[in-house]
């Protein structure tokens, strides 16, 4: 019961500290007039065919704030949770990120290309 306190208080840790530096990176941006260069929102626009006319640029870059918080602080609280060597920890970490983001861009980003795609 105490691993999984723990376990959960370095996710909330993990979680809000992500959060955080993604707000300031998403402020720096936004105050450039560079939000298109954002982690992740070239990728969503060019792949799934977004209207950047219809796009609400803060909305899409808040979530995205999310979805990579919630990955970073998944794969970090899993990876330390596991009795493994620090290669395998590595190795397996690697995996489990390329894993979460490709699943979560492609849900997310269908999602996007019915609210605010162009026609196919």
């Amino acid at each position: 019961m105490r691993e999984l306190i723990l376990s959960l208080i370095f996710f909330g840790f993990v979680f809000i500290t992500s959060i955080i530096i993604f707000n300031i990176i998403k402020w720096r941006l936004l105050k450039k007039k560079l939000g298109y260069n954002f982690i992740g929102v070239s990728y969503l626009v060019n792949k799934f065919r977004l209207n950047k006319a219809k796009v609400n640029l803060k909305k899409l870059i808040n979530q995205l704030t999310v979805i990579n918080s919630f990955i970073i602080a998944f794969v970090s609280t899993f990876i330390c949770m596991l009795p493994m060597k620090l290669f395998w920890q590595l190795g397996l970490g690697f995996i489990l990120l390329l894993i979460l983001i490709y699943a979560l861009y492609e849900i997310y980003g269908r999602r996007l290309h019915k609210k605010w795609g162009n026609k196919r």
